[in-house]
């Protein structure tokens, strides 16, 4: 046996199973995965020798877009394509369950020997495919010992630490060994593989969500949210998941342009709360919730209270301030820049995986104070400046989709090398 298999089987999964007891006694969400995972697991059918079954695994709801456009290529292949959706977080779980292009919906067990024995049983996949980070040993074990064919996509570098330790460095180079292939998100992930010496196939790759992005970004263009009169013929400015600090940031500077620039401003959490402490920032504004469209309003802001209309409010913007810099890390930029937007966000971008292209590209500015918003609003007032940062960020976006079709090809490859597919899937 691996000293790595040793060393985890024997001292790391103790010692994490007692804290996951634990946790369960306090944790609801580990409540509620623990009563569900034999459910589900059980509740699978026996797998029809006539039909492919790919089991893809996410960590959580952000993960699983990432598998969005896999699964959708596949299911268009042809009819004889099984899907399995397993996740280890309740909230990937229960927000994905009305999502039409799944088969089965599962937890993945705690990753204790007997649990991932159980799981390869029950779910027996011909493919499985890991969502960027979310690897776990004995289950990875267990595939590669049944000899089923692993693929890792959207595949980072660990954090810096724990990536470059040369120790940490052995464990994580016993894991990914067991994949087939890894598609990395970019050279400085593909060379941090590289430099493991892995047995695997390295693929310099790119984010399958930014063909997620541009799927969505060319269905919501023809938006109908909003009636495009509220604005007046200002400049529009969306503040997207925005925080108190981004919100009050703006708001010193409300009055001064708001004659020029219309704000729709999307809280990250539109608590109560946080909605009436919005409100009070902008001060002629109007929930979402009350606008209609047969009322001339006239207002210069918009105060989103629902969830999920964030893209496509997008599609109505000249800019973006996305949230979250001033906090942990900032929100998504992909995807307003899929829509070709000037951007700005707060100082903490560091884990941002878009954020260092966008800058070295000019169409991302960091906002550190109040003098940094005020420049970047006069750029996006300024024609030239704004259609060139904008440019940046489409042709960004625009030159990173393509991965998902790569993938799927290679998924089909593997499934033909397989002797399981059907003539009417073509490659």
């Amino acid at each position: 046996m691996n000293i790595w298999a040793i060393i985890y089987n024997l001292l790391a999964i103790p010692i994490i199973g007692i804290l996951y007891r634990v946790l369960y006694l306090f944790n609801n969400k580990i409540k509620q995965r623990e009563q569900n995972i034999d459910k589900h697991l059980d509740g699978l059918p026996t797998k029809n020798k006539n039909k492919l079954r790919i089991l893809l695994h996410s960590s959580s709801m952000g993960e699983f877009e990432q598998a969005k456009p896999l699964i959708e290529r596949l299911k268009r292949k042809s009819e004889n394509i099984e899907i399995i959706a397993s996740f280890y977080s309740p909230s990937g779980f229960e927000n994905q369950k009305s999502y039409k292009y799944i088969d089965y919906n599962v937890y993945m067990p705690f990753d204790s020997l007997k649990n991932a024995r159980k799981f390869v049983s029950k779910t027996n996949p011909d493919i499985v495919v890991f969502i960027r980070y979310d690897i776990w040993r004995n289950h990875i074990a267990m595939f590669k010992l049944n000899h089923i064919p692993l693929l890792l996509i959207n595949a980072t570098k660990p954090g810096s630490f724990w990536g470059s330790f040369f120790i940490t460095k052995s464990f994580f180079k016993n894991i990914y060994s067991f994949f087939n292939e890894i598609y990395t998100l970019g050279e400085k992930h593909t060379e941090y593989f590289n430099s493991l010496n892995l047995e695997s196939r390295i693929v310099n790759s790119a984010d399958t969500r930014y063909d997620r992005i541009m799927e969505k970004v060319t269905k919501n263009l023809n938006s109908d949210i909003l009636d495009r009169n509220v604005f007046q013929g200002k400049k529009v400015l969306v503040l997207g998941s925005s925080w108190e600090k981004e919100e009050k940031m703006v708001s010193e500077i409300y009055n001064r342009y708001k004659d020029k620039i219309f704000f729709i401003v999307v809280p990250h959490e539109p608590t109560r709360e946080h909605l009436e402490m919005s409100k009070a920032f902008f001060g002629d504004s109007i929930f979402l919730s009350e606008y209609d469209k047969n009322i001339d309003y006239n207002i210069s802001s918009i105060i989103v209270d629902n969830i999920g209309v964030l893209l496509g409010l997008y599609s109505y913007a000249d800019a973006a301030f996305v949230g979250g810099g001033f906090g942990k890390n900032v929100h998504s930029l992909s995807e307003p820049a899929g829509y070709s937007l000037p951007l700005c966000c707060g100082p903490k971008f560091d884990r941002s995986p878009d954020a260092e292209g966008l800058l070295k590209l000019g169409s991302l500015q960091i906002i550190n104070n109040l003098n940094d918003l005020i420049i970047f609003i006069n750029d996006i007032l300024n024609k030239d400046k704004a259609e060139n940062m904008g440019y940046n960020s489409g042709k960004y976006i625009k030159e990173k989709i393509g991965s998902s079709n790569i993938i799927t090809s290679k998924i089909l490859e593997l499934a033909e090398k397989k002797q399981i597919m059907f003539a009417e899937i073509h490659t």
